[in-house]
């Protein structure tokens, strides 16, 4: 006989009870036969219970339903205690284990420990693949833009600048993508969206051959040597850190072409391409443009140029989006002299099979900027988008009616007293298949040709009528933009060394007409005038923290879809507080959520405002077939080189420079958690009324320029003629 006791290796940041899985306890009496069944007979919790074992969520019930009294003292236990998350180092998935609980680890690496202070670590990129014995190319990353499918290379270098060893228990090196969004509470969201890692770069139990010309004995930890400068290419068995030494781990990493399908789980295809570098948080002071060693000595002046630029792509000081090599050490605070200090929080520590607690003693990160290189969106597939965003709009509304639907059925049935067994059987449509429905079924060919109303407005217009406050409407005036996208190209930032901005900036010059109706009311003469006329560029971001974003956005009306989902979410909470019995779809109510909670922040950026009396100057044409009815258009000539941050009237100077200088528009983008999309406000008012329409603007990134592929290029060019 015997009594088994299991406790998991924990990755999740659940709180909940289920986390505390308690087994089920077996008595087995003797061994049977291969081939025989057995009967596993539960040993007595008590003289009068036998406990019942729910394996699906690892909880011990007594036979009259109870919870077995030692699981819940063990699970009230668990809530004051929280216990730690145990990553053993004699299993093989310790490593994972504390990979995916490294946000818990406290970090030594700004603190004043003398063994983290003693660990002297730089990130170096180079222009070509690392090899030993061959001098590297060093190369400056705020100079150009890395692209999907670029290579990566570069090193790093480790020092131990005390007099004693410094031991470590992990090392390693990855890529990583990085989204953060803080919160008015001080609260951030974190998402690393793209890990790659760098098996050869980090400390593994075999020496790993990088390239096919190397030769080591995997199994060996013998000291490699770069004949070029003497430098250490690995780390012994001891787990060392040796004064006196200067080690280096070569790197390289290829950018993908996207994020795993698995990334997004509402499989948005927009939301798995690599967002750009985006942001300038309170890390962004240092993340955004950080230069190598060699580029700092010579380069103050262009590093404040860098960081500056950093914050003027209108992101907002509280979300960054960043991309860089990270190198980390780990080890115990046993080895570092730390002692254990209390846990009043109760928050979840990582340690070892005995206790220990993992702790991050030095790290260093080395930014890159990376713009995907992007093709125009062209009509067809924009008119594509919006459908698809309208149906998965669509979508939600109709899985909460179904809902509200489903709860009056339950309250109409609870009334009567009686019971449907063929109801309660009846199969509940999976989100999937509902999404499905609502999104691949047929649709009217009109729906595709419908003027969405952010382009087009129809007010009544009114006068006042004697002395009073009462006013007569005299007709119905439509506004109509005939522009139903703007595509426009994205120009590198100063800082970057090979930009070419004459070329894409003739996109950024266009014409936008206006289309104007007028419908008079019976017994009026007259035409309306307009009082004022002008056009700015809005660049908006939306943030999420908690849930994912789970549609996409093909239109900037994402203000309005906020407010629909706000009643949406009143309805379900209606639902909620009249039965609390009533169970509603978990993920509907994170859809609905994610669309609530969104943070939209816009930045406005003014054009000189056209000319009303030209637009008045222009007569209004008559309809032949109904005289009350009349129209005329009027061409706006739009320059986006002239935008300003501050609003400008008709006798406002023309800016020196070019506003791609000034501030930079980052390519238009979408994410789980976060994204970028400009439209085109143009707004003209009558005596009583404002019209406002909003026009679409894609920023698209097409060509190389400023990228790595042509600076690389550039940098052969400058090789060959010093040779030369």
């Amino acid at each position: 006989m015997y009594n088994s006791l299991y406790k998991a290796e924990d990755n999740t940041d659940s709180d909940s009870d289920d986390v505390y899985q308690s087994p089920p306890v077996y008595s087995r009496e003797d061994t049977p036969a291969m081939g025989t069944s057995v009967m596993a007979t539960p040993v007595a919790a008590t003289p009068a219970m036998s406990p019942i074992m729910t394996p699906q969520l690892g909880i011990t019930y007594n036979v009259d339903g109870s919870l077995a009294a030692s699981v819940a003292a063990r699970l009230q236990q668990g809530r004051r205690e929280r216990p730690n998350v145990v990553a053993n180092e004699n299993s093989s998935r310790w490593r994972q284990t504390m990979l995916d609980n490294v946000h818990r680890l406290e970090n030594l690496s700004q603190t004043s420990n003398p063994h983290a202070q003693a660990i002297s670590m730089e990130v170096c990129f180079t222009r070509d693949l690392c090899e030993s014995g061959r001098e590297p190319i060093i190369i400056d990353p705020s100079s150009f833009e890395y692209n999907k499918g670029d290579f990566l290379n570069g090193y790093i270098t480790i020092e131990n600048k005390s007099r004693k060893p410094v031991p470590f228990d992990m090392f390693y090196v990855v890529f990583e993508g990085t989204i953060r969004i803080k919160g008015n509470s001080g609260e951030t969201k974190v998402d690393n969206f793209l890990s790659m890692f760098d098996f050869s770069a980090s400390f593994n139990a075999a020496q790993i051959n990088r390239l096919d010309t190397d030769e080591n004995n995997p199994f060996a930890f013998n000291s490699i040597v770069d004949p070029l400068d003497g430098s250490c290419l690995s780390f012994l068995e001891d787990r060392l850190i040796h004064p006196g030494k200067r080690y280096k781990r070569f790197f390289t990493f290829k950018i993908p072409w996207a994020l795993l399908d698995t990334k997004c789980e509402n499989d948005i295809s927009d939301h798995v391409q690599l967002p750009p570098t985006f942001g300038g948080s309170v890390v962004g002071a240092q993340i955004h443009m950080q230069r190598p060693p060699l580029s700092r000595q010579n380069s103050a002046q262009n590093a404040a140029s860098s960081l500056s630029m950093s914050s003027k792509d209108l992101a907002g000081p509280n979300t960054s989006i960043t991309y860089g090599v990270l190198a980390r050490f780990i080890g115990r605070k046993s080895k570092y002299g730390i002692e254990k200090a209390p846990n009043p929080n109760g928050s979840r520590k990582l340690v070892n099979s005995r206790g220990d607690e993992y702790i991050i003693l030095q790290e260093e990160t080395g930014y890159v900027r990376v713009i995907q290189r992007s093709e125009s969106l062209e009509l067809s597939n924009f008119k594509i988008k919006q459908a698809i965003s309208n149906q998965q709009l669509a979508n939600i509304e109709s899985r909460v009616q179904e809902v509200i639907q489903e709860f009056q059925r339950h309250e109409s049935t609870s009334m009567d007293g009686s019971s449907s067994m063929e109801n309660a059987l009846e199969p509940v449509a999976s989100t999937e298949s509902a999404k499905e429905r609502q999104l691949y079924r047929q649709q009217p060919r009109q729906q595709y040709s419908k003027t969405p109303d952010y382009q087009e407005q129809v007010k009544i217009l009114t006068k006042s009528v004697g002395f009073g406050t009462k006013r007569k409407p005299y007709g119905t005036l439509r506004m109509h933009c005939k522009n139903p996208l703007i595509r426009i190209d994205y120009i590198p930032t100063t800082c970057n060394l090979l930009r070419q901005p004459e070329e894409s900036s003739m996109s950024w010059e266009f014409n936008i007409v206006l289309d104007f109706g007028f419908l008079q009311s019976s017994g009026s003469t007259r035409c309306p005038e307009f009082k004022e006329l002008s056009i700015s560029l809005v660049a908006q971001t939306y943030t999420t923290r908690k849930y994912p974003i789970p549609m996409e956005f093909a239109s900037p009306n994402v203000s309005d879809i906020q407010s629909r989902c706000r009643k949406l979410a009143q309805e379900l909470r209606n639902v909620k507080q009249q039965s609390k019995d009533f169970a509603i779809e978990t993920q509907l109510i994170s859809d609905v959520w994610a669309l609530c909670d969104l943070e939209i922040q816009s930045k406005e950026l003014f054009l000189r405002p056209p000319s009303v009396k030209q637009l008045n100057s222009i007569k209004w044409d008559a309809n032949k077939q109904n005289p009350q009815e009349f129209s005329k258009s009027f061409v706006i000539p739009v320059d986006l080189k002239t935008l300003q941050l501050t609003p400008v009237t008709a006798a406002s100077a023309i800016p020196k420079t070019p506003a791609y200088d000034r501030f930079c528009l980052v390519p238009s983008f979408q994410s789980c958690y976060v994204g970028r999309y400009y439209y085109l406000k143009v707004t003209a008012s009558t005596s009583g009324e404002i019209f406002e329409n909003r026009i679409p603007v894609f920023v698209n990134k097409p060509n190389n320029d400023g990228s790595w592929l042509a600076y690389k290029q550039y940098l052969l060019k400058a090789t060959q003629s010093k040779v030369s």
